[in-house]
């Protein structure tokens, strides 16, 4: 009976020993790719903000030109670049836009897997509390 006591006891401490190595190990790697989606996140919003500021300006400066030329009737001094300019601005505008927007949802989807992420080292943190807890209490 002290024997098998003392082998429950035994086991205890090295489970003890061994689940708090883990569970350290558990939280530091959690911590790190925390980071890193931390340092991703950032900077695809930078891309996100750097996006939306070059579609805002092509699109002021566009058409602003746009107005100007058809305005003052230069279409006899355009060349077949500015031509092109008239003809496929437009497009260019559409094709940023929708950059910008999937660039705003990878933030979006981004920025929830992070909140997630967070909240899976949490609660890893209140288990590996509990588990102290409940040895302790066994103890």
């Amino acid at each position: 009976m002290a024997n098998e006591n003392d082998m429950k006891k035994e086991l205890l401490k090295q489970l003890e020993v061994e689940s708090s190595k883990d569970a350290e190990s558990d939280v530091d790697s959690a911590k790190v790719i925390i980071q890193q989606h931390n340092r991703k996140l950032k900077l695809l919003r930078y891309f996100t903000i750097a996006s939306w500021i070059i579609t805002g300006a092509y699109i002021l400066v566009s058409f602003n030109l746009k107005e100007y030329f058809l305005r003052n009737n230069y279409e006899a001094f355009l060349t077949r670049n500015e031509f092109w300019f008239l003809r496929y601005s437009d497009m260019v505008t559409k094709v940023l836009v929708a950059a910008s927007l999937l660039l705003t949802y990878l933030v979006y989807h981004q920025s929830k897997t992070l909140t997630m992420l967070k909240i899976s080292a949490r609660l890893a943190n209140i288990e590996q509390y509990l588990k102290k807890i409940s040895q302790k209490v066994i103890m």
